[in-house]
């Protein structure tokens, strides 16, 4: 008996719960639905007052370059985004081999 109540009151509680899951639910729809109202609303002009869109996620991504016409070194023929020969030779001394130069003749060359 004691047994028998307590599975009637059990299965009671489910329902109610299952009930206050879906009024959330309409609720929640019902708000959803007023918002889009809203934001779809015209104005005096016929034009909607809300936005089109909304960002909710922007990633910003760059690209540069040199401003010159070659990309290797008129001396040792090496990229100039890498460091130059005599650099990679030998790094611990005090060489200038990570910074470029740009001639009054156009040429681009490393600076050691």
């Amino acid at each position: 008996s004691a047994t028998a109540t307590t599975a009637a009151s059990g299965s009671g509680s489910s329902g109610g719960s299952k009930s206050s899951k879906k009024e959330k639910k309409d609720k929640k729809k019902k708000e959803k639905k007023e918002k889009k109202e809203k934001r779809d609303k015209k104005d005096k002009s016929g034009e909607p007052s809300g936005p089109r869109f909304v960002i909710k996620k922007w990633n910003a991504c760059a690209m540069w370059s040199w401003d010159n016409c070659t990309d290797t070194c008129a001396i040792c023929r090496n990229k100039l985004t890498e460091p130059s020969i005599e650099y990679q030779a030998n790094p611990q001394a005090q060489s200038t081999g990570l910074q470029i130069a740009w001639g009054d003749c156009g040429n681009v060359l490393h600076l050691d």
